[in-house]
């Protein structure tokens, strides 16, 4: 997901925003994970839609230089989404849709039973 994007408030405030456990980076991703589990669908856009523009050192910096840490973090937050078995269905998943000439799916398998 980018750095920027857009959600509702129901589902910031289902999944209880970003996980403060998070203190060194990535938090975002973690709440992406953490928003689909809920059962909301996210989507990607491929079209570039803002400028970046970045000053000096900035929390992504040091986020970088933590990455493996921060990595095994969230694996330990949501180890049923990194075992080997899910992981297996999902590269299954993505090569079916590549052999059926489709575009692989950007958003999660997880659906919200519970919206209206």
């Amino acid at each position: 997901m980018s750095v920027t994007s857009l959600f509702s408030k129901e589902a910031w405030t289902q999944v209880g925003g970003y996980n403060e456990q998070l203190v060194h980076g990535y938090e975002d991703w973690e709440f992406w994970i953490n928003i689909t589990k809920h059962g909301w669908n996210v989507y990607g856009l491929d079209e570039p839609l803002f400028n970046y523009r970045k000053h000096g050192k900035s929390m992504i910096d040091s986020a970088v230089k933590k990455h493996a840490f921060i990595v095994n973090q969230i694996k330990q937050l949501h180890k049923e989404l990194y075992s080997p078995i899910y992981i297996n269905q999902i590269k299954r998943n993505r090569s079916r849709e590549k052999q059926r000439n489709q575009s692989p799916s950007r958003a999660f398998p997880f659906r919200n039973n519970t919206k209206k």
